[in-house]
């Protein structure tokens, strides 16, 4: 006996939606969900409902430029590909007779939404490199586009740059601290070069990337590099600097040349370093903690009383870390005098220089070269420009509150 099969019931809308309020709309969504098609996606409703949305708008603004025109008239459509935030969609754009309408929403020449140029400057940002951006478009949003449309996006960031390296700087920075990172670059005389980057916290407590500049790597004897850069930083308002975090070599000898009251230590993580690789990857967190108890300490004598607490405490499972934790203690022990609020303050910014410089490094490993020095300096810019390249740990409020004090009876502040 055959059954007889019944079609599947309609979706109800859900109660108390709004439907009244978007009629044409609610009944689109609904046909949509009960014929079994997608919302979503490439052919989706929304792309779609986009088309038809940007359609309506040309549709206003040339009804509204033919307004004032004497003589002219409309002349027919002509098809366009446009990439937007959906997907691409194909759309007719309304012409005039004399050729002057110029279309604001879509503009004349324009074969992407300012959605679509904000989406790939973001993605480069986060270090993904024109290729894998490529990929991106075309897997999620099915956009076909090239490596050379993504770095024409991204060339209106070269004013943007040069402003950004001009702008103004504050008269005091409590924490400045200079990094170097090696990349490749074709077009110049000696292919391995260094992005250079300045890192500081300004006396509201917020981290700020004061510069960036493409130099010789760093040595011993590179004396010239970090003098220029400083001395730029100079002449841009900053007349005086509290405490370099060292991590480069010759800087100290440079930033006292140019701030002759700044004191350089070392950083947290340099001092540590040797100690965190000579134990297992998974004892490297727990390790850092307690060496981070040691440069938190009340004052020297209660950070040797720790530090033989936690040689201690390491010494059965690793019987030859004593020695490296001594040696990493004594290579922070310098800072070991300054108040305790500054050093925790030091610490937890740290923390977030290792990310931030991390991900530059990130960046410049995934594009093995770049073809000139104006390529890797937007790249760079981009990706020190993202809003969260310098994220603080949620307690830095606090700390930088208490480390404020100490810095005004210590040093200057504007």
């Amino acid at each position: 006996m055959e059954t007889e099969q019944t079609e599947p019931a309609a979706i109800a809308p859900p109660r108390g939606w709004r439907a009244h309020h978007l009629p044409h709309v609610t009944e689109m969504v609904l046909t949509e969900i009960n014929s079994g098609g997608s919302l979503l996606g490439d052919g989706g409703l929304l792309q779609r409902l986009a088309t038809q949305v940007l359609e309506i708008a040309l549709e206003e603004e040339i009804s509204r430029h033919l307004e004032n025109g004497i003589g002219n008239a409309r002349n027919g459509y002509r098809k366009k590909t446009v990439a937007t935030e959906f997907g691409e969609i194909r759309m007719e754009i309304p012409r005039d007779r004399l050729g002057i309408f110029q279309p604001t929403e879509i503009g004349k020449w324009e074969r992407r939404t300012s959605g679509i140029e904000n989406l790939v400057v973001s993605l480069l940002g986060h270090g993904l490199t024109t290729g894998e951006i490529v990929d991106h478009l075309g897997e999620v949003y099915g956009i076909s586009t090239t490596k050379t449309t993504i770095s024409n996006i991204t060339q209106r960031v070269h004013s943007e740059l040069e402003c950004w390296r001009r702008r103004p700087l504050d008269s005091f920075y409590p924490l400045i601290s200079l990094h170097a990172s090696p990349v490749k670059v074709r077009s110049l005389e000696s292919e391995y070069q260094s992005v250079w980057v300045v890192v500081a916290v300004n006396w509201s407590g917020q981290g700020e990337v004061l510069g960036l500049w493409l130099g010789d790597a760093p040595s011993k004897t590179n004396r010239n590099t970090p003098g220029e850069i400083f001395s730029d930083i100079k002449s841009r308002g900053v007349r005086n600097a509290g405490i370099l975090l060292s991590t480069v070599p010759g800087t100290e000898f440079s930033a006292r040349q140019t701030w002759p009251e700044v004191t350089s230590h070392p950083t947290f993580s340099k001092a540590v370093n040797t100690a965190l690789h000579t134990v297992k990857k998974y004892d490297a967190p727990t390790l850092e903690r307690d060496l981070k108890i040691v440069f938190c300490a009340a004052d020297p004598e209660a950070a040797k009383s720790t530090e033989r607490e936690v040689c201690a405490r390491w010494e059965k499972r690793y019987p030859q870390l004593s020695q490296t934790i001594s040696e990493a203690c004594s290579d922070f022990a310098p800072i070991l005098p300054l108040q305790a609020d500054i050093r925790r303050a030091i610490a937890s910014f740290d923390t977030t220089l290792n990310r931030s410089i991390s991900r530059i490094r990130r960046a410049l490993r995934r594009s093995s070269q770049f073809p000139d020095a104006a390529s890797a300096m937007k790249r760079m810019y981009l990706i020190c420009g993202n809003p969260s390249f310098l994220s603080t740990d949620p307690d830095w409020g606090d700390l930088w509150r208490e480390a404020q004090r100490s810095f005004r009876r210590g040093f200057y502040a504007a």
